[in-house]
């Protein structure tokens, strides 16, 4: 709740900073423009903060697939590797066994995990198919538990994929047309709602006026007085 508390004071704060900027810029043609080419600087600067966030998470991302597919790689050679070794253990054509036993003996050589209490060189001098299926399903069990399985892609993927594609370039032009627009519109806005608003209030002589007529007051044109006649003589 706190953290939320602090997103909309930052959201606040940002909004009466730009607010501010804008009634800055209201008064003349140049504060405006000094403003659009602040804000043009803000808004590429973000923009290419951003590409390079992306562009470093996608590159962690893609390394991260690499070693699940390598992962799934190992796993399809261990399953051939043991059905290799069961065929040269089977009783069966003596060719198709050798055959059988040399791929073994070649995949095996091969083979990065396993057991740490067995020598493979000593396995494939003795020949021991035996002792190696056993090694080959250690690293097996090894394998399962450092397997990273499917990688599914994130929202910031997939952000990064549209901002690359032609629709999110246009698009980014699009954005920044409007804001600009938005940014050389709102102070000619501002001013015009403040003259709308001085226009709609009354002048201090309609006032005084108004004030005069409600306390029963004469305002305006009023009798000659005897001693306006006086000073006054034109009066009648």
């Amino acid at each position: 709740m706190g953290r939320l508390k602090d997103n909309f004071e930052d959201v606040e704060m940002i909004g009466s900073g730009v607010m501010r900027s804008m009634h800055w810029a209201r008064t003349t043609a140049v504060r405006r423009v000094l403003l659009i080419i602040g804000s043009s600087v803000i808004l590429v600067g973000l923009y290419v903060l951003l590409i390079n966030h992306l562009s470093s998470y996608q590159l962690e991302r893609s390394d991260y697939r690499a070693k699940a597919a390598g992962q799934d790689y190992d796993a399809i050679q261990y399953a051939e590797l043991l059905d290799l070794i069961d065929e040269c253990l089977a009783p069966r054509n003596a060719a198709l066994v050798e055959f059988a036993c040399r791929a073994a003996d070649l995949k095996y050589s091969e083979v990065q995990r396993g057991s740490a209490v067995v020598h493979r060189k000593d396995v494939l001098e003795r020949g021991d198919y035996p002792r190696m299926r056993i090694d080959v399903r250690s690293a097996q069990r090894l394998l399962d538990l450092q397997r990273i399985g499917s990688v599914p892609s994130t929202l910031r993927e997939d952000l990064y994929e549209v901002m690359r594609s032609t629709y999110g370039k246009v698009g980014t032009i699009l954005l920044f047309g409007v804001v600009y627009l938005t940014i050389w519109l709102a102070p000619h806005f501002l001013n015009y709602r403040e003259s709308a608003l001085r226009s709609r209030q009354p002048s201090p002589g309609h006032r005084l006026a108004g004030d005069a007529t409600e306390e029963g007051i004469p305002f305006g044109d009023v009798p000659n007085l005897p001693h306006e006649r006086i000073h006054h003589p034109d009066r009648r």
